[in-house]
């Protein structure tokens, strides 16, 4: 997440909006991008509704957990690509300026 945070300039001169969405409680989320100088918005999914809407819902019994993915959406609310796990910043970057460079 800090490295997100550091590139988060380069994302925004392509347009790009970030954010984290978890299903934590808003308190929660606020020490943990305290903790990870996280200076982006984190979204509070506390139901898991979506969560299971981008089907990253996982756990057992009760607890519960969600896969850790990045989807990136175009313009349109199109996902256009997804990654699992950790994400590394410069292939989301290129993915982010794949979507963003106009069309020839």
């Amino acid at each position: 997440m800090k490295s997100l945070g550091r590139d988060l300039p380069k994302f925004k001169a392509l347009g790009a909006e970030v954010f984290g969405i978890s299903y934590d409680e808003p308190g929660t989320q606020h020490k943990f991008a305290l903790h990870c100088a996280a200076n982006f918005p984190f979204l509070s999914d506390a139901g898991g509704k979506v969560a299971e809407q981008y089907r990253t819902a996982g756990g057992f019994g009760p607890l519960r957990f969600a896969q850790r993915r990045t989807f990136i959406v175009d313009a349109k609310g199109i996902v256009r690509f997804v990654h699992d796990g950790m994400p590394d910043n410069a292939k989301l970057l290129a993915d982010v300026e794949a979507i963003a460079a106009p069309k020839r």
